[in-house]
């Protein structure tokens, strides 16, 4: 049985597993845009606890590179080795 989601059924799902800490709401934005667009590809089972293992947002790159003691010189760079979700006041890495 598959349940069609949308942005306040995500937001709710994250507010109920009481995961907002560390997720600005233009970053869970972002983060279900990306998930909407791979789900063209792919059907996705909501799981916000591994959404949370999996990402992690930052407000750039300095700070990315200062958390996961990385030296990744642009945005270009560490997408070569991980997923980058870009959006208006920050990004979002994959931990993969």
């Amino acid at each position: 049985m598959k349940k069609t989601i949308d942005f306040y059924d995500f937001l709710q799902e994250f507010k109920r597993f009481d995961r907002l800490q560390g997720w600005t709401r233009s970053g869970l934005i972002a983060l279900f845009d990306y998930l909407e667009e791979v789900e063209g590809e792919e059907e996705i089972e909501l799981d916000v606890i591994g959404l949370c293992c999996e990402f992690t947002e930052y407000k750039s790159l300095e700070d990315c590179n200062e958390d996961r003691g990385s030296e990744y010189e642009s945005l270009d760079e560490l997408a070569n080795h991980t997923t980058v979700i870009e959006f208006e006041g920050g990004i979002i890495v994959g931990e993969h």
